[in-house]
């Protein structure tokens, strides 16, 4: 993955991850356990294995925990990210499960060994250079399996505004009938259902609030933007709404 800005997603030793601030300001992870609790006759049972592809520190196999722990169902776990920082603070996060399987792989080189109950690929699209052969890949290894790609509101039209200073990337922008047109192509059959999310921009209007740059900077994918740059979108921001509107799609396949 040549155009990934890893420091959006790793920590320094002096403040946390740029991701951080969209996740502090975002219900997404809500309505993400809200699909999934809706869904839960069609995922859920005993002793479920699940592979989390690009895993990062572990927010959205939270909420996936959240309804099985509470069903008493048991699982184990399998959790692949190309960047080690990710990985250990999803450890961190859960230090009480100590037999989670942890592998440091870019997406594109991870073939997965065996057949899993559940896979999850939650926003890990943006960045492989063909989804085609990754969704295959993954189908193919899943007897369930669920996909989240956000769509024509909230990032993308941020997107959409600043392309110019968006970081380069091969699924970057990019929408969830992007992913809709390859499973398509691919013949595999799903059920999608696209539910409204909302982002708390506020801070994004003062290019001086540290969460609002932090968030400036995930929009465009860069850890590091001129000064300039974060001052335009800052203004750009001024004259929309405090909470942007964001359309997400959730495949769920098998």
């Amino acid at each position: 993955m040549p155009n990934f800005d890893s420091q959006i997603y790793e920590r320094d030793i002096y403040q946390d991850t740029v991701y951080s601030a969209w996740l502090k300001n975002t219900n997404e992870r809500d309505v993400l356990e809200q699909v999934l609790n809706d869904h839960a006759d069609w995922w859920c049972k005993d002793n479920l294995s699940i592979l989390d592809v690009g895993c990062g520190p572990g927010s959205a196999a939270r909420r996936v925990f959240n309804i099985l722990d509470k069903k008493g169902l048991k699982y184990t776990f399998t959790g692949v990210d190309p960047y080690q920082d990710q990985l250990k603070r999803f450890a961190e996060a859960f230090p009480e499960r100590q037999d989670f399987e942890m592998i440091q792989s870019k997406i594109e080189d991870f073939t997965p060994s065996r057949k899993y109950d559940f896979v999850m690929l939650i926003h890990a699209l943006y960045y492989v250079d063909s989804m085609e052969p990754m969704i295959k890949k993954l189908a193919d290894a899943a007897d369930k399996m669920i996909i989240v790609h956000h769509g024509k509101l909230g990032i993308n039209e941020v997107h959409q505004q600043f392309r110019r200073y968006v970081k380069p990337g091969p699924h970057i922008i990019s929408t969830w009938e992007n992913v809709q047109n390859v499973l398509d192509t691919l013949g595999i059959k799903y059920t999608l259902e696209v539910r409204d999310t909302e982002v708390n921009l506020f801070s994004c209007k003062d290019p001086k609030n540290k969460e609002g740059r932090k968030l400036i900077k995930f929009f465009l994918e860069h850890s590091e933007l001129p000064e300039n740059v974060i001052e335009e979108v800052s203004e750009w921001h001024k004259s929309r709404p405090d909470i942007m509107k964001q359309d997400v799609g959730f495949f769920l396949i098998g």
